[in-house]
């Protein structure tokens, strides 16, 4: 189970009771919660971490065993780096629920977050089994194919291009070795072999509070994208001396928002780790020399928190990409409605753990302080 969706849901017991003709029992057949009411309390349970909840609410035989998803959604949900922080942030939000009509058992619930435009609606398909709604397909694999195709286009020319200093480095198409290397953790990567790469442009730096202010003024970037350093420590939005730094505490919608408003979207995930790693598939955006902090803002170098975009030259690529390693880990574009996966570690990361093929898939509606962007066309 990978970490952080939007959903899950609760096991609703049917009764075995015997039902005598005449008796005013329930048919056997009828859940006893409907489909919304039953993603209602899954959004809950994620929310408090409940795991119980979380594996009543899978489809029969979908997992191995209940001891397997267990100990991987405790993992995932307690003792993950980042896991209060998870817990806090998605508290935070409300979320208005809608069914679909039930057809041959079943359906559809849309998940919308409050406040927001009905573009970021979650869909979440129920199926009917031996009497009670459970949520299909929550902790399948995603949209393989979407991983190296740009599933749409940005808006041309985006109506905040004029507004931001547009530094991009073109890359040409080639054929890139991507996973991991031998011996290490290969769930932690992509299938490691090649794969063809066509030509794009990524941002030469990690997106700038000072930019991301400009979309917020401009009304295109919505005030529950994000969040500010006045309602959480971390945050580098609103506070001082911080406009130098990446934007953080941002939702996949609100970095999606952004590059559009700036007339592009977010890389792909092969092309972030084409621009990572070369063509010569190297070990880190520099090189294959060693990760130390004259490269690189990960875990014991200097204080905990951003750093300014740009601020470790050595650790640039060979093409001038800045801030692949460390500082903030960074959104793709998703695969799916639900999840996406973000790439480059963070600050709070040991150098032993910042690869450019690592990768973490995450929820979209999370807003951590570890977390920022770039955009690509």
């Amino acid at each position: 189970m990978r970490a952080c969706t939007t959903t899950a849901v609760f096991f609703v017991v049917v009764s075995l009771a015997l039902c005598l003709p005449g008796a005013g029992c329930k048919d056997m057949t009828t859940p006893d919660r409907g489909p919304v009411q039953v993603v209602n309390t899954v959004l809950k349970a994620l929310q408090e971490g409940d795991c119980e909840a979380l594996f009543s609410a899978m489809p029969l035989d979908a997992f191995h065993s209940r001891e397997d998803f267990i100990g991987n959604c405790v993992h995932t949900l307690f003792r993950d780096l980042r896991a209060g922080m998870k817990k806090l942030d998605l508290s935070s939000y409300r979320f208005a629920t809608t069914s679909e009509p039930v057809r041959d058992g079943r359906t559809r619930v849309i998940v919308r977050p409050t406040g927001l435009s009905s573009r970021w609606n979650a869909v979440f398909d129920l199926e009917l089994q031996k009497g009670e709604w459970r949520v299909s397909g929550l902790f399948g694999p995603g949209k393989e194919g979407l991983r190296m195709e740009v599933p749409y286009g940005a808006p041309e020319p985006g109506k905040g291009a004029d507004e931001l200093d547009d530094h991009m480095v073109a890359l040409p198409e080639g054929r890139l070795v991507v996973g991991c290397r031998e011996g290490e953790e290969e769930n932690r990567c992509l299938p490691p072999g090649p794969v063809d790469v066509k030509p794009f442009q990524i941002d030469t730096h990690e997106v700038t509070v000072s930019d991301y202010d400009k979309c917020v003024r401009a009304g295109a970037c919505e005030r529950g994208m994000y969040v500010t350093a006045a309602d959480r420590n971390g945050c580098n939005f609103g506070r001082a001396g911080r406009a130098r730094h990446p934007m953080n505490c941002v939702s996949y919608w609100g970095a999606a928002q952004f590059c559009e408003w700036a007339g592009k979207r977010l890389p792909t995930e092969i092309e972030w780790e084409a621009a990572a790693r070369g063509a010569a598939g190297r070990s880190h955006p520099w090189g294959n020399e060693p990760l130390d902090c004259t490269r690189a803002k990960v875990k014991g170098c200097g204080s905990t928190g951003t750093g300014e975009t740009g601020s470790r030259p050595a650790g640039a690529t060979p093409e001038g990409v800045f801030d692949l390693s460390g500082n903030v880990e960074e959104w793709t574009l998703a695969f799916d409605r639900m999840k996406s996966t973000i790439r480059g570690g963070a600050f709070d990361i040991p150098p032993e753990r910042v690869r450019p093929y690592y990768r973490m898939e995450l929820g979209l509606p999370y807003r951590l302080d570890v977390l920022g962007f770039r955009c690509a066309r």
